[in-house]
């Protein structure tokens, strides 16, 4: 198999623009990015578990306030 030469200009189109610069940053994942799951079910001081989800239940309303509390508490927004 024959390979080409090396080109004599290389193009740097990724460095023309912000925009573009963005399109092709590379993504980046911080805390700000993520999001606490919380469900809500009817009812009374209950907690289901989630079972496609470890770690995730389905909480009533009173549940979600203490939650929610504990969670201002921990300095989680």
């Amino acid at each position: 198999m024959a390979i080409g030469p090396y080109p004599a200009t290389r193009f740097r189109r990724t460095k023309q623009g912000d925009a573009l610069r963005r399109l092709v940053l590379e993504t980046s994942l911080g805390v700000d990015d993520l999001i606490w799951p919380v469900f809500l079910r009817d009812g009374t001081d209950d907690e289901t578990p989630v079972p496609s989800m470890p770690g995730v239940s389905r909480l009533t309303v009173d549940r979600v306030v203490s939650a929610a509390r504990d969670a201002a508490d921990l300095g989680i927004p």
